[in-house]
C-alpha cells in the first residue's frame, strides 16, 4: 500500500511545478465561447467582478419498494440540499472557491442508514486556483475538490445523491485548444454528520486523464490511469497491503449530421494478500437522430460489460471494482444493480418536444457476466450470492425507464421518473423467491 506521505509529497512537487509554469508562461487567449467564459450567477450581477456568489437547492420526493429485494421493504422519503458558493478572485491568475453544503432528509425507515442522506452544514469545497480560468495554458488547484472526468464511469461527482463525494486534492493541468491532461493526487473525503468531514485515512488515489480533441474529426480519445490504495475486490474493503491499477481510454464524437458513437475499455490489475486482481470494463453506445429538428427524437443502443470472478479459489480475483464511478441511471433509475459482474444491453429513445422539455424512455436487459459469482449493488457491495448448485441461467432481469426533464430557464429544473425492474432466472434461482423493484420521484430545484 503507498503511504500517504507519499501521495502528499507528489501533490505538493505537482502544485509547485504549476505554479513555476504558471508563472513563467501566460496562457494562451482562447476564442470566447459559453464554456471559457461561463455566464455569472444570477446572485453576481450587481457584484464587483472580482467576487461571485451563488445559491443552488434541490428537494426531491422519492418512493422506492422492493428494497434489498425483500417484497415488504419499501420505503419513501423526503431529501433536501443546499450549496452555497463563493469564488474571490484577486486577479486573472489565482482564486479561491469555496462551496458550503447542507443535506438532510425525512420520513426514511429507521433500519436504513443516512450516510449518503444526511449532512448538516459542511464545506464540500474550498480551494486555491493558479492559472487561467479559461481551460488554456497551466493550471493548478490544491485544496478540497470534485474530481469529475470523462462520462463519469471511472470518476464521478455522483450528483444525484444527497451527499456527494469530494477530495481532499492537488490537481495540475495543461490545456491547449481541444487538448488537455491533468495529473492529480487525493484522499477520499468520509461524510461524518456529526463533525467537520475530514479525509479517510489510506483512502488515496492518484493518476491522470487526458482528453485529446486533435487526432479524431468531431470526436476526441480520453486516456486515463490511476492507482487506488484502498480499493474492493468483490465487494470486499481491502484496507491493507493492497493496490489497484486502473487504466483504459474512452472515445466519443459524431460522424455526419445524423450519427454520435460513445465506447470506453477500462482495465484492473492490482494486489492484495495472497490473491491479484484482474478486472476489466466495456462499454459501446451508439446514437442516431433521423432529424435535425430540436424536437427530433435521438435513438440509441448501449452494450456494457463488467467482468466477474470464474474461480473464486484460484486466487486471482476477476470482479470488477467499479470503485468511484457513477452509481446512478446509468444503468437504470432503479438502481437494483450495481457495475460489477453485469452484462447490460440498454435501448431507448430521447426527445425534445418542447425547447425547455426533454423526455426519455430506457429499456435495460441485465445478466451476470460469469453466473458463479454474485450480484454487487450500486455502492461495489455483494447484494446477492451466487445460487447454490447448478446455475440454470445468467439474466438477473429487465427494467424499463420513463424520464421527464423541464428546465424553463436557469433557475428552475424540474425532473420526474419511473423506474420498473423485473427479475429474472439467475435472481429467482438465488433468493428463491424476488420481488419487482421501482422507484417514483419528483425533484425540484433551483440555481441563482
Amino acid at each position: 500500500m503507498a503511504p500517504r506521505p507519499a501521495f502528499l509529497r507528489l501533490g505538493f512537487l505537482l502544485f509547485a511545478m504549476s505554479l513555476a509554469a504558471a508563472g513563467a508562461q501566460p496562457a494562451a487567449a482562447p476564442e470566447p465561447d459559453a464554456q471559457s467564459n461561463p455566464p455569472r450567477n444570477l446572485l453576481s450581477r450587481e457584484l464587483p467582478a472580482w467576487l461571485d456568489l451563488g445559491v443552488n437547492v434541490r428537494t426531491r420526493v422519492e418512493r422506492r419498494d422492493g428494497l434489498s429485494f425483500q417484497a415488504p421493504f419499501t420505503d419513501g422519503l423526503l431529501l433536501n440540499r443546499a450549496r452555497f458558493e463563493a469564488a474571490v478572485k484577486p486577479s486573472q491568475r489565482w482564486r479561491v472557491r469555496l462551496q458550503l453544503q447542507d443535506s438532510r432528509s425525512a420520513w426514511l425507515d429507521p433500519s436504513r442508514s443516512r450516510t449518503g442522506t444526511d449532512n448538516p452544514l459542511d464545506i464540500r469545497q474550498l480551494h486555491l486556483e493558479v492559472g487561467a480560468e479559461d481551460g488554456d495554458g497551466w493550471q493548478a488547484r490544491m485544496g478540497r475538490q470534485l474530481l469529475i472526468f470523462g462520462k463519469e464511469r471511472v470518476l464521478a461527482e455522483r450528483n444525484w445523491n444527497n451527499v456527494s463525494p469530494s477530495w481532499d486534492a492537488v490537481r495540475v493541468g495543461y490545456g491547449r485548444g481541444g487538448d488537455r491532461i491533468d495529473a492529480f493526487a487525493a484522499s477520499q473525503v468520509q461524510n461524518d454528520p456529526g463533525d467537520v468531514d475530514a479525509a479517510l485515512s489510506g483512502a488515496d488515489i492518484a493518476g491522470f486523464y487526458a482528453a485529446v480533441g486533435s487526432l479524431l474529426p468531431h470526436g476526441r480519445i480520453e486516456p486515463y490511469w490511476f492507482y487506488n490504495d484502498r480499493p474492493r475486490m468483490q465487494g470486499v474493503l481491502v484496507a491493507h497491503d493492497a493496490g489497484v491499477h486502473t487504466f483504459g481510454a474512452r472515445a466519443g464524437g459524431t460522424v455526419g449530421a445524423h450519427w454520435d458513437y460513445d465506447a470506453e475499455l477500462t482495465c484492473q490489475r492490482g494486489h492484495a494478500p495472497q490473491v491479484s486482481q484482474r478486472g476489466w470494463l466495456g462499454y459501446a453506445e451508439v446514437g442516431f437522430q433521423p432529424t435535425e429538428k430540436h424536437w427530433g427524437p435521438r435513438l440509441f443502443t448501449v452494450y456494457e460489460e463488467a467482468s466477474g470472478d470464474k474461480d473464486p479459489n484460484d486466487g486471482r480475483v476477476g470482479t470488477y471494482d467499479a470503485g468511484f464511478g457513477k452509481r446512478h441511471s446509468h444503468l437504470g433509475e432503479a438502481d437494483a444493480v450495481g457495475r460489477s459482474n453485469l452484462r447490460t444491453l440498454e435501448s431507448g429513445v430521447e426527445t425534445t418536444p418542447a425547447q425547455a422539455l426533454q423526455l426519455r424512455v430506457v429499456y435495460h436487459h441485465f445478466r451476470t457476466a460469469r453466473r458463479r459469482d454474485g450480484l454487487y449493488s450500486t455502492n461495489g457491495l455483494l447484494a446477492v450470492a451466487a445460487p447454490v448448485g447448478r446455475v440454470s441461467s445468467s439474466r438477473i432481469g429487465d427494467e424499463v425507464d420513463l424520464l421527464m426533464e423541464w428546465s424553463p430557464n436557469r433557475v428552475w429544473l424540474l425532473e420526474g421518473g419511473v423506474g420498473r425492474f423485473f427479475p429474472g432466472a439467475w435472481l429467482q434461482q438465488a433468493l428463491g423467491s424476488a420481488p419487482q423493484r421501482g422507484i417514483v420521484y419528483v425533484s425540484l430545484e433551483w440555481t441563482l
